[in-house]
């Protein structure tokens, strides 16, 4: 019977962050190897004693050190615990949060397939926590993705997503409109009768819709379906926005010169 294969075995957390640096590379290069190549027809674990070294190199100083770490567990199926994307998504470093990010959207850390409703609640409750309290636009990006995993979490989702309008970064709107709302919007041809748009259409969240309108046309969907609605606001800047959707099409407010 082979012995288990060690990967970081070699790695010194008490070393120089510079020699740290340099051990976590060479084995992490190793790792990836197996990962993507080497072991493509079997499972690739990390040995516990790895994972154990891995995680003593976390609590490193240094953010260009965890974020070396973080890029390695992302990679290992099932690496991951709550406590420590916890940990990762709310690091002070950008990078480190990047990563742990980049690694649950694509699944390599997470078993997503496997998660029930309680554990997507979680992890969207991480995420919001992540952009309520850094508004990284990075995570964002992932409000777009996990409904295609689990369209049962749209409402989830969406909710979510409202409630993130209001955090005080221009960024993180513009990239929860453009990058969630857009697609959201569009691809499910929500129209003016579906509950999550008519309660917005006498509110200020009337403006997201003019906005996904103006990025993506009027004739994408039913937004023409919306605007045609809007068109009779009780708010003469909606109002007035609408119907330059609709008689100009794409851009139309982008390039509109006389909206005082």
């Amino acid at each position: 019977m082979e012995a288990p294969v060690r990967f970081f075995d070699k790695v010194d957390p008490s070393a120089t962050p510079e020699e740290l640096a340099c051990q976590l590379k060479q084995a992490s290069d190793i790792f990836e190897r197996h990962v993507y190549h080497e072991s493509a027809d079997d499972d690739v674990c990390l040995q516990h004693e790895d994972k154990e070294i891995l995680q003593t190199c976390y609590r490193h100083a240094d953010p260009d050190i965890r974020r070396a770490v973080v890029d390695v567990l992302v990679h290992e199926k099932g690496a991951a615990d709550w406590d420590g994307l916890e940990q990762w998504l709310m690091d002070p470093d950008e990078n480190v949060r990047r990563e742990a990010v980049w690694g649950v959207g694509t699944g390599w850390g997470w078993t997503l397939n496997d998660f029930q409703e309680a554990e997507c609640r979680r992890l969207v409750e991480l995420i919001e926590r992540n952009i309520v309290t850094y508004a990284d636009v990075s995570a964002v990006a992932f409000l777009h993705d996990f409904p295609s995993q689990y369209p049962d979490c749209f409402e989830l989702v969406w909710q979510t997503a409202e409630r993130l309008l209001s955090v005080d970064s221009n960024d993180v709107w513009s990239a929860i409109v453009v990058g969630y709302y857009e697609d959201v919007l569009t691809e499910n041809n929500l129209g003016p009768d579906d509950p999550h748009i008519s309660s917005w259409l006498t509110t200020d969240k009337a403006g997201v819709i003019l906005v996904v309108a103006d990025w993506m046309g009027p004739e994408k969907g039913r937004l023409a379906d919306i605007l045609r609605v809007l068109e009779k606001s009780e708010d003469w800047r909606v109002t007035r926005d609408a119907r330059l959707l609709l008689e100009n099409g794409r851009f139309a407010l982008r390039h509109a010169t006389d909206r005082t």
